[in-house]
């Protein structure tokens, strides 16, 4: 009797795992984005300490994508039997999975900061624009 030794080859082993823990990480910046009040224009600072470290993460989320991406569309070798099926279909799984996640808590993260920043900036727009208003009221009623 011979053994017939095989060596699968599954595509990304792990790859959801790994997904989640980045996705931890941008859910953290996004977090703590979203706790920042608008009200307070000097809060743009934050946010762009929160953009630099989202511009960290984002070749770690782009590697992580390409991961998910290439294991979509590599087939696995030598399962044994009906093995390769289901093997390909939970690769299949794991990719997609790893994807739609980091996807999804990425484009929070931007959504998030865009948001944030785009509502100081109005905030600090209307703060600057009050008291030149009152001023030129002022000007206006003295030199009448």
């Amino acid at each position: 009797m011979s053994s017939q030794q095989h060596q699968v080859q599954v595509p990304e082993f792990g790859l959801v795992e790994q997904a989640e823990q980045l996705a931890h990480e941008i859910n953290r910046l996004s977090e703590q984005a979203d706790r920042i009040s608008v009200l307070n224009p000097l809060n743009i600072l934050y946010l762009r300490r929160i953009e630099s470290e989202r511009a960290v993460l984002a070749p770690r989320v782009s590697e992580k994508l390409g991961e998910a991406l290439r294991a979509l569309r590599t087939a696995v070798d030598n399962a044994p039997g009906r093995m390769d099926g289901l093997l390909q279909t939970w690769s299949l799984g794991q990719a997609l999975a790893a994807t739609l996640l980091l996807q999804n808590q990425w484009y929070l993260l931007v959504g998030t900061l865009d948001r944030k920043k785009t509502l100081t900036v109005a905030v600090l727009s209307i703060y600057l624009s009050v008291p030149s208003v009152l001023i030129t009221l002022g000007l206006r009623l003295h030199f009448g």
